[in-house]
């Protein structure tokens, strides 16, 4: 059972390999599968890092470049929608309620130029660029 012999070109060569492994006793074969196991498990957690570590950059851009500008286009929003419900209560306001709500209106308006100008800054889809340039004229024109 030990002995193979292999003929490579004219010279006969005796397997080695096969009569080392079945001179080892049971628990040192046990030993080096699981040693070499051990590499197995070791090498695909270092595949697997590897390709971790390469997505961060793609997830990065994902954020910066979609979730940050929904941020500032939802404050945008919140801004705009605040100084429309200020505005539906106008011909009740006494005229401290109406000093109070032009300086809220005020703050708000800032409020949204300033994140305006932070979105047109990211990068935009044509379609995103269009639709941006759209709603700058509106507010153009009704700040008008």
């Amino acid at each position: 059972m030990g002995d193979h012999t292999f003929v490579i070109g004219i010279l006969p060569m005796k397997s080695t390999s096969m009569t080392a492994l079945t001179n080892l006793s049971i628990g040192k074969r046990l030993y080096l599968l699981m040693g070499a196991l051990t590499l197995l498990i070791v090498a695909m957690a270092g595949v697997g890092h590897w390709g971790v570590k390469g997505s961060e950059h793609y997830l990065a851009t994902v954020y910066n470049d979609r979730v940050v500008p929904m941020g500032q286009l939802t404050e945008i929003r919140d801004a705009l929608d605040a100084n429309r419900t200020i505005l539906l209560g106008a011909d009740s306001y006494t005229p401290e309620s109406a000093r109070t709500a032009g300086e809220t209106i005020a703050r708000n308006a800032s409020l949204a130029t300033t994140r305006w100008n932070e979105y047109m800054a990211t990068y935009l889809t044509p379609e995103e660029k269009v639709l941006a340039d759209r709603f700058a004229a509106e507010r153009a024109a009704w700040l008008a």
